[in-house]
């Protein structure tokens, strides 16, 4: 009797180990890159090997600026404001606007919100929900935005600027980049340096956070890069609208030197904000006395297999 019960306490609590595993993401993998087309209307998968396919079409006309939460929705800026997320599965959500005015860039941060940087010169806040509110203005026109270490918002505006918005809206000046007057996105490395790209001069820096200016490589093969850049692996990926050979995303080191080009050309028909999966910071942790561990399905089914281990029980104590 008790190595029958025992046996099936294990086969009750491998169940539920299944079902409160995470599930996964079948379509992207850590690493894979997803970049935003805004002459295709898409969005497009890049392996780390370097393998393009479509991950998302039907979006909202001009797909801008994109990231990856932890849970590998795609969360994306258009050129009217508007927010959208897709979700493993291909599922496309409108959130609302962020302004009308095209989003530059987009982070997450550590409790899982959107932080929005829109070319009104508005940062905001946005909730999975599609709650918007605003963190700051700092004015002129507000591209690249990332999140460092201590949650602060970094912030590249127009024309040669680097700030610091705190999540409470302080606005202050990190750098300025000298004979630049287009500055355009901007990432914060896993090595803490924030990296911005350029197009006049077509150039892209490493800014250090307090405020050295590096210029890592400027010319071409650059034409317009960094409308969105991405860090991983020790590796700077810098999108390029408009290189030689077509749209294209390059390698840089972010040490300096020529890049190299990782992908180009067809499909591409135009090439914005890129973003890689498994880089985003992790949620929040989960409380228990807030979320089931298990789910709705996984309790059912759970109280379900119990009555049956229970009703086994009690007739085996029958008398005979």
């Amino acid at each position: 009797m008790i190595k029958s019960l025992s046996r099936r306490a294990l086969g009750i609590a491998g169940i539920a180990c299944l079902l409160a595993a995470p599930s996964v993401h079948a379509q992207l993998a850590i690493g894979d890159l997803v970049a935003a087309d805004d002459g295709a209307n898409t969005l497009w998968r890049v392996t780390s090997a370097g393998t393009i396919s479509s991950y998302a079409t039907g979006l909202s006309a001009g797909p801008f600026s994109v990231a990856i939460d932890a849970s590998g929705n795609v969360i994306v800026g258009n050129g009217n404001g508007l927010i959208q997320r897709v979700a493993p599965g291909g599922t496309i959500t409108n959130l609302g606007n962020a302004g009308t005015s095209l989003i530059g860039g987009i982070a997450v941060d550590g409790s899982g919100n959107y932080i929005i940087a829109s070319f009104n010169g508005t940062i905001y806040r946005m909730t999975p929900a599609g709650t918007l509110s605003t963190v700051a203005t700092p004015g002129g026109t507000t591209w690249g935005i990332g999140i460092d270490g201590a949650g602060d918002y970094i912030v590249s505006r127009q024309p040669n600027t680097v700030v610091r918005v705190t999540p409470t809206g302080t606005v202050s000046t990190i750098a300025t980049v000298p004979s630049q007057s287009f500055l355009q996105g901007l990432t914060v490395g896993s090595d803490g340096n924030y990296y911005v790209g350029a197009e006049s001069p077509s150039a892209v820096y490493r800014v250090t956070p307090t405020g050295v200016v590096t210029t890592l490589h400027t010319g071409a093969p650059y034409s317009d890069p960094g409308e969105g850049l991405a860090f991983s692996g020790g590796t700077l990926y810098v999108p390029d609208d408009s290189a030689a050979g077509g749209p294209a995303i390059f390698r840089q080191n972010p040490a300096g030197g020529a890049p190299t080009v990782f992908v180009s050309g067809a499909p591409f028909q135009g090439m914005s904000g890129i973003a890689i999966n498994g880089t985003a910071a992790p949620p929040p942790p989960v409380v228990a006395a807030e979320v089931p561990v298990f789910g709705p399905l996984g309790l059912a089914l759970l109280a379900v297999l119990l009555g049956a281990a229970g009703a086994v029980g009690a007739r085996r104590r029958e008398p005979r």
